[in-house]
């Protein structure tokens, strides 16, 4: 009797590290070294995750799961995509029941692939990305709705052709200064073809509606849109550059954001800001300065147009 407990064991054992998970979780194959694998919930997506170990892998939702409830790591050495499955016509949605914190450690990556983050109920940052470590969200991917900062970057992330939106941040009535409606960036942040829109700060001091930016922001194209700094002593509507950051807009759009009493409803900045292309415009304050750009430190304009602010 304890040869056959021991042997079923085993069996199981083998199952487990085999990726061969009890439920949705199959393997679907493989595409240049990169495996393939379908999952029908966010608990089976952080199993094969972590059974993949450094193995590249990418990961199909074929379900939208209402219930995330853990925190998810993407460890150091993982290569990790998370994406719809292909029948799919929208997007597949993760939407989380309790606080949860997706992390990308150091010399790990982490793309986001035409899914949907909704973080209705984060109190926390929803997605940090550690110094060395990569995000990507693309492909009409969405992250939304989180009571904190969207994104924390402290190495490297890139939004191209997706959405960071709805995200509300609150001092709480501590008083604290917050930064960062949508992104709070430290590292390298670059945006191609995005969307960081409707994001809200609400406190004492507030610092960048759209994005806080205290490493190097690069604007390839993309919209900062309709975000708010509101109360307050509130900086950057759109964007706050800190004194560290280095901000360049080659192309795209701010425009729409608002300060309540500050300054810099569209840009506000404090560091170097090189300015391109692009438009800022129809951003607008209750009481303040610079309407369009609040400067007070590098501001360099070899193109563009600042208008109707």
């Amino acid at each position: 009797m304890k040869s056959v407990k021991r042997l079923v064991g085993i069996v199981l054992s083998c199952v487990l590290f085999a990726g061969l998970m009890p439920g949705d979780v199959y393997a679907e194959g493989g595409d240049g070294g990169r495996k393939t694998f379908s999952v029908s919930s966010f608990q089976d997506l952080d199993w094969q995750i972590m059974l993949a170990r450094t193995e590249p892998v990418t990961i199909q939702m074929t379900e939208d799961d209402n219930n995330a409830n853990r925190d998810l790591t993407i460890k150091s050495g993982q290569d990790v995509v998370i994406t719809s499955d292909p029948a799919s016509t929208e997007n597949r949605k993760i939407s989380f029941s309790n606080p949860v914190v997706i992390t990308v450690e150091p010399d790990a990556v982490l793309a986001i692939d035409r899914i949907t983050l909704d973080g209705a109920s984060e109190l926390f940052t929803l997605i940090r990305v550690e110094e060395g470590g990569t995000l990507i969200v693309r492909n009409s991917a969405v992250l939304e709705g989180s009571l904190h900062t969207a994104v924390r970057n402290e190495g490297s992330f890139t939004l191209d052709s997706s959405t960071i939106q709805n995200s509300c941040l609150s001092d709480g009535y501590s008083r604290d200064p917050i930064y960062g409606g949508g992104v709070y960036n430290s590292g390298s942040f670059t945006m191609i073809n995005g969307r960081i829109t409707a994001n809200c700060m609400n406190g004492n001091k507030t610092y960048g509606g759209g994005v806080y930016n205290s490493g190097v922001f690069n604007m390839k194209s993309g919209t900062i849109d309709n975000n708010m700094d509101t109360n307050i002593e509130t900086y950057g509507g759109g964007v706050y550059n800190d004194a560290s950051g280095t901000f360049t807009m080659d192309s795209g759009t701010i425009k729409g954001n608002t300060v309540g009493m500050g300054d810099g409803a569209g840009v506000y900045n404090a560091g170097t800001f090189y300015m391109k292309g692009g438009t800022i415009e129809e951003s607008s304050m209750m009481l303040g300065n610079g309407g369009g750009v609040y400067n007070s430190s590098i501001f360099e304009m070899s193109g563009g147009t600042i208008t109707k602010n």
